[in-house]
């Protein structure tokens, strides 16, 4: 990730030396980093990324805590 937060890419050909091409931007970023430090993933199949991106205030919706669930459970 560049300083302004562009995710770029750079091609690297390997031989005897690492021979690193031309940067390209593949995207803009509005990340929020993580409590490790981390604004994005890599998906498995290198095809998708997942970016830690933060919500508008009137975008939020409540959340439900069950406590004792399991106990809900038991009963049936």
């Amino acid at each position: 990730m560049a300083i302004d937060q562009k995710l770029m890419a750079v091609p690297v050909r390997v031989g005897a030396t690492l021979d690193p091409g031309t940067p390209k931007e593949l995207f803009q970023l509005h990340a929020v980093a993580d409590f490790l430090g981390n604004t994005y993933d890599v998906a498995e199949d290198d095809q998708r990324f997942l970016v830690n991106t933060p919500v508008a205030e009137d975008a939020s919706q409540p959340l439900t805590v069950v406590i004792n669930w399991t106990a809900a459970l038991k009963a049936n």
